[in-house]
C-alpha cells in the first residue's frame, strides 16, 4: 500500500516539509508498523501544458494553449471517439522537442497505463497557474499490507496521520473539520408516520452480514472532470484517475479507509435498495465487464428485480453512472469480513474495496464516510445537491470500556510507569481515559477506565493486554532493559515419546508397514463413495470457517483415510500395509467433544487371503514390545457396534487387563469392493486407543530365578471349528493343570476344502518347581489337553 506524506499532513496542523522524514520513519517502524521503503517525488512540470479543445472533427482536434498563445492539432483520443463532444474540455499536453502529445499517466510517473483524463480547472489556471494546484512534490511511503492486517483504522491516510501526530507530539485535527454534518435517521426505528427526504428506501435482509447500510440521495447531478489536486495525489499512490466523481470516491476511500459506491438512482427499480444473499446461478455483469454466476453464499445489493452490485467487491454495469445520469444514490456500508474475502477470492476480484472490508471496518465509519464525501464535494466544487439527511439500516457500534489497574500495567510490562506515560499516549490515539484513585493514593490502587474508540475496537482492541501493548510501544521497546529471562529446566517425563517411537519402530521394521500422515478432515466425497454415514450426529466436531466445503468435519476414526490411501496406491502394488498415529474427535455420553489419540492400520492384499492370526500375532508383538504381558492381552469375538468395514464373526475386541482398548478384524469384502478392488482382494484392520498405550502403567520387570528342574513341552495340532477362537482354547489350556506354565499359539492355517474348520497348533510348556518331570506327568497333561480340546469341538490332527 502506498501513502502520501503531503496527504497525511492534511490531518495534522503543520507543513510536512518542516519534518525530519528520516527520523519520523525510524520512529514509525519502532512504534507502529514496518515501512518497506519511502522515496521523494518531485515532478518537473515545465514541459506540461493545458490545452482547451476549440475545434473537433472525426479524427482530429485543435487545442488552444493559453499559456503559450498557441494552437495545436492532435489525433483525437481513442477513448473519446463515438462519445459526447469534447469541445471546450481541457486536457494536459506534454511537449518534447517542440512536438505536443497527449500527456500519459506514465509521464507523471504513474504505474497505470492510459492518458491523463480531462481536467476541471478555472480560466485563470490555463495561463500556467494550474501547476500550483498540481501537487508535484511529495514523499511516498510503501507499507506491506500484511503488517496492517490487524489495524483496519490504518487503511487510509487519516489513520496514519493519527499515529504520526502521536509520534511527533503534534495536534491531530478533529474529525469534525473534515465533515459536512447532516441529520442522521435510523430507518429501522423511525415511525411509520414520519417522512424522510431520501428518495431510495433501504431494506436489510442480511443483518448478520451487513451490520450497517447507510445512504444518501443526490439530485441535479452532473459528472465533472478530474480535479488537479485529487488527480495528482491518486497518481502518486498508484490509483488511476477517471473523472471527478469516480476520483472523489477513490480519494475518500484512500483518505478515510471506508469504501463507498454510487448508483444511478433512475436505474434502481421501485426506488428500493435491498441487501440480500444472491439466488443460485444469479448472473452479474461487473463494471469490468466480467460476467459471473453467483451462489447463495454471495452477498449482493439489489433492487426489487435484480442484483445491482457484488457487495464489498465491485459494482455492476446495470446500475452504473453515465454522462446521462442526473441523480445518484451514495452507498456506504459495513460488510462481514469473511463473506467478502470468500467472494472476492472465488471470483478472482480482490479490489481495493474488498481488501479493506476484509479487515473488519468500524461500523460507525459508514456514516462518517458520507459526511466526508459531501465535504470533499464542496471542497472540489462539484456542486452536489443532497437530501437533508443520511438514512441507515442496522445498528451503530457501541463504544466499549476496559478497566485496568496501574499495578497490572507495571507488573506485566516490568516497567515503572507514571500516570502521564499512560494517559498521554492513549489520549493522543483518541482513547478516553478516566482515572480513579483510592484514599491511599498508591499506584497499586490506581484504576483506569479506558473508553476505546470504535475504529480500534472493531477488531484490534478487545482486552487489557491490548491496552498494555499500546502503552509499551509508545513508551519505547528500546527503553526496556535487555535482561535475559530466567529459565528453569526440570527433568521431563518422556515415556510417551519413547512409546510412540517403539510403536512406529516395530510396525515399520517388524511388520513392514508404512506410516501415513493424513488430514484431520473427513473427505466427504470419498466417504460418500464408501457409503459411510455423514450425518452430523456421527461426528463430534465441525470447523466454523472451513477452507473447503468438502473438508469441514473432523474425523472420528483414522481408518477411512487409510482406506483412501489403499485406493490411491492400489494400482501400483499388490500388497499394502499402512498405519497412522493421529488425533480423532468423539462425543462422550453428554455430547461433549473429546479429542483422542488413536492408532490404526490396514494389511491389504490384492490377490490373496490376509491371515487373521498372522495379523493378530503382529499386533500382539507390538503390545508385548511395549512391555505388556502376553497373558494380559485378551481377544474376544464381538458382534457389537461393528463399523461399516467390519466383517461379522471375524472382528474382535482387544482387552488389556480387562480394559477395552480397540478392535481388529477382517474387512468386509462388500466394503472392500467399494475401493474398486478385485473380488479376491482381502484386508485386515486394527483401531486402537493410543492414549491408553501411551499412559498405561507397565509392570516393572524383575529377575526371576531360573527353574531348578528342566522344562518340557507338548505340541497339540488341532482341527478347530471356525466359530471357536484361538483365545478361548488358549485360556482353557492355561487352567488345566498347575504344571502348565505357558501356552503359545505356534502355527495356524486354513484350507479351502475344510470349509468350516481351521488348523491351530499350541505349545504347552510344563515345569515342576520341586522335581524333575516324569513321563506320567507329561502323559497326564496330554490326556487332559486332548480331552479339553474335544469338549470345545476340536480334534487332534493325525
Amino acid at each position: 500500500m502506498k501513502l502520501s506524506i503531503a496527504w497525511i499532513f492534511d490531518h495534522i496542523n503543520i507543513n510536512w516539509e518542516k519534518v525530519d522524514i528520516n527520523k519520523l520513519m525510524t520512529e514509525f517502524n519502532k512504534k507502529v508498523a514496518e515501512i518497506e521503503t519511502f522515496y521523494t517525488v518531485k515532478l518537473n512540470l515545465s514541459n506540461f501544458f493545458l490545452g482547451q479543445v476549440i475545434e473537433e472533427s472525426n479524427d482530429q482536434v485543435k487545442l488552444f494553449i493559453k499559456e503559450l498563445d498557441q494552437t495545436v492539432s492532435l489525433k483525437k483520443r481513442t477513448e473519446t471517439i463515438d462519445k459526447a463532444t469534447q469541445l471546450n474540455k481541457i486536457f494536459m499536453l506534454k511537449t518534447e522537442n517542440k512536438i505536443f502529445n497527449w500527456a500519459k499517466l506514465s509521464d507523471l510517473e504513474s504505474e497505470k497505463e492510459g492518458l491523463v483524463p480531462s481536467l476541471d480547472v478555472k480560466e485563470i489556471d490555463l495561463a500556467g497557474i494550474w501547476r500550483k494546484n498540481f501537487q508535484n512534490h511529495d514523499i511516498i511511503i510503501e507499507v506491506d499490507n500484511k503488517t496492517l492486517t490487524n489495524r483496519p483504522d490504518m487503511w487510509g491516510h487519516r489513520g496514519f496521520a493519527r499515529e504520526i501526530a502521536a509520534i511527533l507530539n503534534l495536534k491531530f485535527l478533529p474529525e469534525e473539520d473534515f465533515l459536512k454534518n447532516k441529520k442522521i435517521i435510523n430507518i429501522d426505528k423511525k415511525s411509520k408516520k414520519s417522512k424522510t427526504l431520501i428518495s431510495i428506501n433501504i431494506e436489510n435482509k442480511a443483518k448478520n452480514f451487513c451490520k450497517l447500510f447507510a445512504g444518501i440521495s443526490i439530485e441535479n447531478f452532473e459528472i465533472k472532470d478530474s480535479n488537479l489536486l485529487v488527480l495528482s495525489r491518486l497518481i502518486k499512490v498508484g490509483q488511476k484517475p477517471i473523472n471527478g466523481l469516480v476520483d472523489l470516491t477513490n480519494y475518500l476511500m484512500l483518505d478515510l479507509g471506508q469504501p463507498v459506491h454510487i448508483y444511478d438512482s433512475k436505474k434502481i427499480e421501485d426506488n428500493q435498495i435491498i441487501v440480500r444473499f444472491a439466488k443460485p446461478n444469479e448472473k452479474l455483469l461487473l463494471l469490468d465487464k466480467t460476467e459471473i454466476n453467483l451462489t447463495e453464499k454471495d452477498l449482493v445489493i439489489a433492487d426489487t428485480k435484480r442484483a445491482l452490485c457484488l457487495a464489498g467487491v465491485m459494482g455492476c454495469l446495470v446500475s452504473s453512472v453515465t454522462n446521462q445520469t442526473k441523480s445518484i444514490f451514495l452507498e456506504s456500508a459495513n460488510f462481514d469480513a469473511a463473506t467478502i474475502r470468500k467472494t472476492a477470492a472465488q471470483y478472482k476480484h480482490r479490489t481495493e474495496a474488498s481488501v479493506r472490508f476484509e479487515k473488519t471496518l468500524d461500523q460507525n465509519q459508514t456514516i462518517t464516510a458520507i459526511e466526508r464525501f459531501l465535504n470533499l464535494a464542496d471542497s472540489f466544487n462539484l456542486n452536489l445537491k443532497s437530501s437533508n439527511e443520511i438514512c441507515y439500516a442496522g445498528n451503530l457500534q457501541k463504544q466499549i470500556t476496559i478497566t485496568v489497574s496501574h499495578n497490572y500495567l507495571e507488573q506485566r510490562s516490568g516497567l515503572k510507569l507514571t500516570q502521564k506515560d499512560i494517559k498521554n499516549v492513549l489520549e493522543k490515539l483518541e482513547f478516553v481515559v478516566k482515572v480513579k484513585k483510592s484514599k491511599t493514593k498508591t499506584k497499586a490502587n490506581i484504576i483506569y477506565d479506558i473508553s476505546i474508540p470504535t475504529f480500534r475496537s472493531s477488531k484490534d482492541i478487545k482486552i487489557k493486554e491490548d491496552i498494555l501493548e499500546e502503552i509499551v510501544r509508545y513508551y519505547g521497546y528500546n527503553r526496556i532493559d535487555l535482561i535475559l529471562p530466567k529459565l528453569e529446566t526440570r527433568p521431563k517425563d518422556i515415556t510417551k515419546i519413547l512409546r510412540k517411537r517403539k510403536i512406529k519402530q516395530i510396525l515399520a521394521k517388524s511388520s513392514l508397514m508404512t506410516e501415513q500422515q493424513n488430514y484431520i478432515f473427513v473427505d466427504e466425497p470419498f466417504f460418500a463413495k464408501l457409503g459411510l454415514n455423514l450425518q452430523e450426529k456421527d461426528f463430534a466436531a465441525e470447523v466454523i470457517n472451513p477452507v473447503s466445503q468438502d473438508n469441514k468435519k473432523l474425523i472420528n476414526s483414522l481408518l477411512p483415510n487409510l482406506f483412501k490411501n489403499i485406493s490411491e496406491n492400489y494400482n501400483t502394488y499388490d500388497k499394502l500395509s499402512f498405519f497412522e498415529l493421529g488425533k480423532v474427535w468423539l462425543k462422550d455420553p453428554k455430547d461433549n467433544i473429546l479429542e483422542k489419540n488413536s492408532l490404526a492400520g490396514i494389511f491389504f492384499d490384492k490377490k490373496n487371503i490376509v491371515d487373521f492370526y498372522n495379523c493378530k500375532m503382529q499386533i500382539n508383538s507390538m503390545l508385548e514390545y511395549l512391555g505388556i504381558k502376553t497373558e494380559n492381552i485378551i481377544w474376544e469375538k464381538t458382534e457389537n457396534n461393528l463399523k461399516s468395514w467390519s466383517l461379522k464373526y471375524q472382528t474382535a475386541e482387544i482387552y488389556i487387563n480387562n480394559i477395552l482398548i480397540g478392535t481388529a478384524g477382517k474387512v468386509d469384502p462388500i466394503f472392500l469392493s467399494k475401493l474398486e478392488s478385485l473380488p479376491e482382494s482381502d484386508a485386515f484392520f486394527f483401531d486402537i486407543d493410543l492414549d491408553f498405550l501411551l499412559s498405561m502403567q507397565i509392570e516393572e520387570k524383575h529377575f526371576k530365578n531360573l527353574a531348578k528342574f528342566q522344562e518340557s513341552f507338548i505340541d497339540l495340532s488341532l482341527l478347530v471349528p471356525l466359530t471357536t477362537t484361538a483365545q478361548k482354547l488358549e485360556n482353557s489350556f492355561k487352567n488345566l493343570d498347575n504344571l502348565i506354565t505357558k501356552v503359545e499359539l505356534i502355527d495356524f492355517f486354513e484350507k479351502a476344502e475344510w470349509l468350516d474348520k481351521k488348523s491351530l497348533t499350541f505349545r504347552l510348556w510344563i515345569s515342576n518347581p520341586e522335581k524333575n518331570l516324569e513321563k506320567d506327568d507329561i502323559d497326564n497333561i496330554w490326556q487332559k489337553a486332548t480331552k479339553n480340546a474335544e469338549l470345545l469341538g476340536a480334534q487332534l490332527r493325525s
